[in-house]
This record gives C-alpha cells, structure tokens and sequence, in this order.
C-alpha cells in the first residue's frame, strides 16, 4: 500500500520533468491500493485553481479519484496534535508532517520526491 505525495501528482498533472515516471509508477501499482491524503488532494486543487486549470482538475477528479485508483483518506482531530509533535521533533513544515503522520498511522510506503522526508524515520520512495 502506497500514499501517493502531492508532489508526485502535481508532476503528472502539469507535466513537468518527472511526469513519465510518476505516470509510470501509478500504471505498474494499479493491482495494489494507492492512496492520496485529502491535503494533498487539497493542495493540488489550491495549485490548479491558481492556475485556472479547472479542466486538469476534473480529470484528477474522474481519471484517480472517480475510477478509484486512488483513495483519499484523512486524519481525525485525535491526529492533529501528532502532527504538531512531528513537526518539531524533524523539524518539517506542516504539508510533510500531515504525511508522515498519514503514513505512519496506516503503515503505508510514501511515495514522494521531497528529500525532507529524509531525515525522518520514515523512509520514502520515487518512481
């Protein structure tokens, strides 16, 4: 089970550098559960808005979400403070902790391109 980072969709859907890859990676994993938070969906919505991408957006909408090749999950209250806790101890922003918290609680391998995860306990992986 893979939680898939805001990074890694935002590279698929603006096409940039690593598109080929994450598109990739999500193409070779279909037969196991991927998973998004609903920050990062959120995230990515906040960025294609800004970008006036609205028809981008309707296609994360149907082509991962609809179809249910990705699934959203979230954190509850109980989760928030851990967040704080995490933040301090590593020393990430609040995207990076909501994540790892994420992961962690659901034992997922996070899927990302951001190098903050690093110097955490959790271990992360690229397409």
């Amino acid at each position: 089970m893979y939680l898939i980072d805001t990074n890694i969709i935002l590279e698929i859907l603006l096409d940039q550098n690593n598109a080929e890859k994450c598109s990739n990676f999500i193409n070779s994993h279909l037969n196991q559960e991927l998973y998004m938070t609903d920050f990062s969906y959120f995230s990515i919505s906040l960025k294609l808005f800004n970008l006036k991408k609205f028809s981008v957006l309707e296609d994360l909408q149907e082509e991962l979400i609809n179809s249910r090749i990705i699934t959203i999950i979230k954190l509850e209250v109980d989760d928030w403070k851990t967040i704080i806790q995490v933040s301090k101890k590593y020393n990430i922003d609040f995207d990076d902790s909501y994540q790892f918290v994420a992961a962690s609680k659901f034992n997922f391998k996070l899927v990302s391109y951001d190098k903050d995860f690093d110097s955490t306990s959790i271990k992360r992986t690229e397409p």
